[in-house]
This record gives C-alpha cells, sequence and structure tokens, in this order.
C-alpha cells in the first residue's frame, strides 16, 4: 500500500485489504464535493491566515504536502488551534495529512497476541491518533508538528494499555451528535444493541443510558462517564463545567479536556456500531 491512495482528493482508491481505509477514504472523497466542508475551509481563512485562499480540504492537505517545514508547522498548527477550538472538520483533515504516517505506524505496531491483525492495528493507530490530537500542546510545540503528531501517536500505541480498538472517525455531517442536544437525545430512528441484554436502546435513549452503555462497552471509564453526566446534566441549560470540575475536585480544563475526550470516544463508538456495514458498501 502506497501514501498515494490518501491523497486521492476526487476519487475513490481501490483498498481491498482494508474496509477502515476505504471508509475513510470514500468519506474525504464526500468531504470534497460536499457544500458544508467547503464553506467551512472559506471561513477559516479569515480566523487563521495560514488557512487563507483555500476552498476546500483537498486544498489544505496538498498546500501542507507543498509547503517547507515553516509553512507545514504553520498549516498543521492552525489546523490544531481549530480543532481544539470544537471544529471536528479541522482534526479530520489533520488526520488526512497524517494518514500515510499512520499506515506506516500501524505496519509495525504488533505487540502481542492481543494486537496481531493488521486491520485491527490499523483501527488502533488512528484511534491513538485522534485520541493524542485532542491534547496535543500546539502552543508550547509548535515547530516540527508533523513529527511530532507521529511520535506522540507512536508513544500511544506502543504504551500497554492501548488495545486494538474498532472504531471509525466522525466526519464532517455524518458525525453524530448524541451528546451535543442539552437533554443527551438524538433525533434518529436507527438503534444500538446493548450487549447486556437481548434488546436494543433506541437512540431516543436519555444520556445517562448512552454514558452506562459506553461505560458497559469499555469505550469511557466510569469515572469519566460521571463527569460526562455531571457536566452536561439535563436539568440544566448549558454544560457545567465549572461545577463539574469542582465536584470532581480537578481544574475546569482538565474537566472538560476529559469530557471532550469521552463525548468523541462515544460518538465514534456509536457511528461504528451504527454503520457495521459501511465498510463494506464503499468497497
Amino acid at each position: 500500500m502506497t501514501a498515494k491512495i490518501f491523497r486521492s482528493h476526487d476519487r475513490v482508491p481501490s483498498v481491498p485489504e482494508s474496509g477502515l481505509y476505504r471508509q475513510l477514504l470514500t468519506e474525504w472523497v464526500d468531504l470534497n464535493t460536499t457544500t458544508g466542508p467547503r464553506n467551512a475551509v472559506t471561513r477559516w481563512g479569515r480566523l487563521e491566515p495560514a488557512l487563507a485562499g483555500h476552498t476546500r480540504p483537498a486544498d489544505i492537505v496538498d498546500a501542507i504536502d507543498k509547503a517547507e517545514r515553516g509553512g507545514k508547522d504553520a498549516i498543521l498548527g492552525a489546523l490544531i488551534k481549530l480543532f481544539h477550538d470544537g471544529h471536528q472538520l479541522a482534526g479530520r483533515i489533520a488526520l488526512q495529512v497524517m494518514l500515510p504516517k499512520l499506515s506506516a505506524l500501524a505496519k509495525h505496531s504488533d505487540h502481542g497476541p492481543d494486537n496481531v491483525w493488521t486491520e485491527d492495528r490499523r483501527h488502533n493507530a488512528i484511534a491513538c491518533f485522534w485520541e493524542m490530537l485532542t491534547d496535543y500542546p500546539i502552543s508550547r510545540r509548535p515547530n516540527s508538528v508533523a513529527a511530532g503528531l507521529g511520535l506522540e501517536t507512536l508513544r500511544l500505541i506502543t504504551t500497554p494499555r492501548n488495545r486494538p480498538i474498532a472504531v471509525e472517525i466522525p466526519a464532517g455531517d455524518r458525525t453524530l451528535e448524541y451528546i451535543e442536544n442539552n437533554d443527551g437525545r438524538e433525533t434518529g430512528h436507527q438503534v444500538i444493541g446493548d450487549p447486556g441484554t437481548s434488546g436494543t436502546i433506541d437512540t431516543d435513549a436519555t444520556l445517562d443510558t448512552v454514558v452506562a452503555w459506553g461505560v458497559k462497552r469499555g469505550v469511557i471509564k466510569p469515572v469519566d462517564g460521571t463527569l460526562l453526566l455531571d457536566a452536561y446534566s439535563p436539568t440544566r441549560r448549558d454544560c457545567d463545567f465549572d461545577g463539574a470540575a469542582a465536584r470532581a475536585g480537578i481544574k475546569r480544563e482538565a474537566a472538560r479536556k476529559r469530557c471532550t475526550r469521552a463525548r468523541e470516544r462515544l460518538t465514534i463508538a456509536i457511528h461504528a456500531e451504527l454503520n457495521p456495514e459501511a465498510a463494506t458498501q464503499s468497497a
């Protein structure tokens, strides 16, 4: 598999050996032909000078590939700042930039009987990248950003606690916003299976049901589920990071980051649960 397949912006290349890559590449082509992402990229140019002049996600990736080191750092840094400010698309573009590196890391990250399958290693590498990107200290490390992202992802991959996680990265308007609604509900009609029962959980389920599902599946830790429920309590109109942090005995920023990670992990896991055949259909 060559890095060139991750730079196919307008046509989905054939990747018979990886359902995960097929899905990511299909999503990438969609992002470059959909109005929403194009409009977002145009708006970013007014927020981040390094992103000015681009009209679609692919333009940003191509600009990074062509730029000298300083230019690469500026553009990647701008994407990371936007991602930290809540722009999921910016993180997805950063992922596309790094996919050749992540593919290489996955190929050489077999560390025992729990991580022997190639596709599992690919899932794990991408999940580790997404987790790392959430906390990447771009303000303290504005130089050699691509190298830093690769090294930090490798560190997570090789940490014993990490095991392959079969997830899909949310992209564009298809990102499930399970916890974005104040009452913790989703308006769709799909269902997810409850691993502890023979029934299903409708997506009209309350936030506490979704969190309980995530804890039971091992998607999030119980302590983070508790923090998430506290911060996003349906009895309040807005999330309360200050109160949740005080009650947990941690700083507000730490509470916000932990809630963000937990929310993203739940979104990714639910997306994968609701779309088990997506990779096959995109082949």
